[in-house]
């Protein structure tokens, strides 16, 4: 049933085009603020616990509520499981920000491509990335592959809307923490929201780097994961990232400088690998159906 309902959200995302407007989570922006106000009604209470209170009580909510629709009716569970996956994909389209993307780049407009790599990796490009920036759009579309799509459809699958739902709650409330205007003043909450997404990313993270190298050239992205060091992730929270990068452009067989020259063919086979990548997780989900370790 799970594999049937990715099947179906990845086509509804596909072919149903924009779909933010349906996708909103002011609702949890909301909650998260009025949450974070109570517990420092108690300085006793370290506001780190708001998140994961906020969380526990979303996810326990959540869990009750697929219970209790499944205990009336499997197909009405079936549905609700369904929006709650495609829901969960959002708020942006990765197809429609992706295709977008590289026509960018194959009218040669680089300044939508600028403005649309933003996009991807959702906050602005740093110096260097501007500079070299046909380099950081394909890294943007292997790190945007991973935070929105790939990161759902791994939690989906091990712990069905509820976690798809927890993964995405959990990817707003760290970049929500990462603009958080009193950084310092609520520095728990902070680094608990960046910490408990960090944990959430790992798995999805190794899990679509390997699956890059399989769709592309295994050697090649092996030896660029090696370069991955100390250096290379000196921030605990961007290591997640690095590991992607190196994986994908091992698996296109590129690295960094071969990247430099302006060829928007290149665009094209990073969403061609993304797409490989995306057949490998439906046949492993299709396995482990037919093994009946999924249902």
């Amino acid at each position: 049933m799970s594999l049937l309902i990715i099947i179906l959200g990845l086509i509804t995302e596909r072919f149903l085009g924009e779909l933010k407007l349906y996708r909103r989570f002011d609702w949890f922006a909301t909650g998260t603020q009025v949450t974070l106000k109570t517990f420092k009604k108690w300085p006793a209470l370290n506001s780190g616990a708001a998140v994961v209170a906020l969380l526990l009580i979303i996810a326990l909510i959540s869990a009750l509520l697929f219970h209790a629709l499944y205990k009336l009716s499997p197909l009405l569970w079936f549905v609700a499981a369904g929006i709650a996956l495609v829901y969960s994909l959002g708020p942006k389209t990765f197809y429609d920000d992706a295709k977008t993307f590289s026509r960018a780049f194959e009218a040669g407009d680089t300044q939508a491509a600028y403005h649309h790599a933003q996009e991807l990796f959702d906050r602005p490009l740093t110096e260097d990335e501007s500079r070299h920036i046909m380099r950081s759009s394909v890294e943007a579309l292997l790190v945007a592959a991973n935070d929105r799509l790939f990161g759902t459809l791994f939690w989906f699958i091990v712990a069905g809307p509820v976690g798809a739902l927890m993964y995405r709650l959990s990817s707003h409330l760290a970049h929500w923490a990462e603009h958080h205007p009193h950084r310092e003043e609520d520095e728990a909450f902070v680094v608990t929201a960046e910490k408990v997404h960090f944990f959430m990313k790992w798995a999805p993270t190794h899990l679509l780097a390997l699956s890059y190298g399989l769709a592309g050239n295994f050697s090649h992205s092996l030896a660029q994961c090696r370069v991955i060091n100390a250096r290379t992730c000196s921030q605990w929270k961007n290591s997640h990232d690095q590991i992607i990068i190196c994986a994908g452009l091992g698996a296109l067989g590129k690295d960094a400088e071969s990247l430099d020259e302006y060829q928007p063919e290149n665009i094209g086979a990073a969403l061609a690998l993304i797409r490989r990548s995306a057949v490998l997780w439906l046949m492993a989900t299709a396995l482990l159906t037919l093994a009946g370790i999924l249902s």
